[in-house]
């Protein structure tokens, strides 16, 4: 088994899924949420100050720092997204949008660090 490594500060809801295996270890920032009922499946690499919105997949991912990953998102084996991204499922198709809105790193920051 490879290590599962959680950062400081960091909210892992209840519900929540986080899988490692041989060669595939997950680690996941500090300051970071991961929502009720996601599945973090190694290899996976989740920065500081990440929302993982409800119900979302990820798997074999790197996902960067201050990035926002919306509900019911499925992200498996794919591009890193980058630092400050925000991932939404539209009707019928995944899109990316970077540097997201303060609001947004806000409201991860009253979640994960009580502010």
């Amino acid at each position: 088994m490879e290590p599962i490594r959680i950062g400081r500060g960091t909210n892992i809801q209840d519900g929540v899924v986080i899988h490692s295996k041989s060669g595939e270890a997950v680690t996941i920032g500090a300051h970071t949420s991961i929502a009720h009922r996601s599945i973090i499946h190694g290899p996976c690499t989740i920065g500081d100050e990440v929302f993982v919105g409800f119900n979302s997949v990820l798997f074999n991912r790197t996902v960067g720092n201050r990035s926002i990953i919306s509900d019911d998102l499925s992200m498996a084996v794919g591009r890193a997204k980058p630092n400050g991204s925000k991932a939404t499922r539209p009707r019928s198709r995944s899109e990316v949008i970077p540097n997201s809105r303060p609001s947004w790193r806000g409201n991860v920051r009253r979640v994960t660090m009580g502010r």
